[in-house]
Formats: structure tokens, sequence, C-alpha cells
């Protein structure tokens, strides 16, 4: 895949930010790169051949509404019906596609599209990070409503985003890459109160 410049380039900058007097910071963020994102939506009567080629090439099952599954480095979060978002590092991009095309081949409604390029992922972990979300986000964030697992469509502030729980207290941010860096200034504005932490970008 063609190399990507990072769309929050121009204001990434590790280190501490916020509050000077804190001791150490509540939030950690850091932008997850070099990932490789393919949108899958099928009909309903293709849905079990998706679910078979997921799991015996991937180990991932498509779960219902507002679920994840992890296996193995990769991701498959719900994005609404008969549509999932799977995630894996770019070095799998190949392997993904291989296991895809023949379903979609033999499966003419079956879809895939990359948005490896059209996405950035915005990491927030940390004992405060509910609570920067829940400033902005109409969701209800609790763990109990909101549990390690979780993921769902949303908005925060006036950006649309996809919100998944990777554990209970690290969330990641999928939002189109033209509101990523407006996204970002805002949660280093919103988060400084708890004093943030900006971790070099994972690749």
């Amino acid at each position: 895949m063609p190399d990507r410049t990072s769309a929050l380039a121009p204001a990434y900058r590790p280190g501490l930010h916020g509050v000077k007097e804190a001791t150490r910071a509540t939030i950690t963020l850091q932008e997850r790169r070099g990932l490789s994102m393919l949108l899958v939506a099928c009909f309903p009567e293709d849905r079990e051949a998706l679910a078979t080629i997921l799991r015996e090439s991937f180990g991932l099952s498509l779960g219902e509404p507002g679920e994840s599954h992890q296996a193995d480095g990769m991701s498959l979060l719900w994005q609404g019906p008969n549509r999932w978002l799977l995630v894996a590092p770019e070095a799998r991009h190949s392997d993904l596609t291989a296991a895809l095309e023949p379903l979609c081949t033999a499966h003419p409604a079956v879809a895939v599209t990359d948005l490896s390029h059209a996405r950035s992922v915005i990491r927030l972990s940390g004992d405060s990070g509910r609570k920067l979300l829940a400033k902005e986000c109409g969701l209800d964030l609790e763990l109990s409503a909101f549990p390690a697992g979780a993921c769902a469509l949303t908005r925060f502030s006036h950006y649309a985003v996809t919100l998944h729980a990777v554990e209970e207290e690290t969330l990641d941010l999928y939002i189109t890459r033209s509101f990523a860096l407006a996204l970002w200034e805002e949660l280093l504005d919103l988060g400084a109160e708890y004093g943030l932490q900006v971790e070099d970008a994972s690749l």
C-alpha cells in the first residue's frame, strides 16, 4: 500500500499537556498508525458465508449490534445492520484481501471497501478517559452500559465517530481523516484539566 502521511502530523507533539502541577497524566493519547481498515457489508442471505470466512481465516466472529470481536491482533467492529469494520495491522492487508476475494466472487452482494486511507484512529487510555469523552458524547459511558468490547457509531462534539472500548480504560475513536486534526485538538483542549500524556504514535 502507498505510504500515508498522518492527518495529525501538524499538531502531534509527544509529551505532557494540560495542567502543569499534575504529578502524572491521567489520560494518555496516542494515534494508531499502520492499520488496514476494510468495511465489509453483505445482504442477510450472505451473512453465514461471510461469518464462515472470517471465523476460519482469522478466528473472528461477526457478533451482534454494538459488539466487537478481537483475535490475533485484529478487530471486527459492528457498523450497522450487516456491516462491519475489519481492522488489522497493515502487514496483514494482503491476507485479508486474499481471504475475502473468493467470497466476493462467489457472492456478488458482499462488498469490501478499503478505508485504510480514509480514517484516522485515536486511542485514549487512563482512568479519566471516559470522563473526557462524556463531556461531548451522548452515550452512557459507564462500564455497566459500555463495557470492554462494546462499540458504537456515535458523535463526539460535532464529529461522527466509531467508539470502541478495547479494554475498560482503553478506548479507540475512528474518525474520517478530514476531521481528525480538529478532533485531536478538541481532545487536547477538553482533557487539559486532567493532564494528558501524548505518546509516540504506534506503528
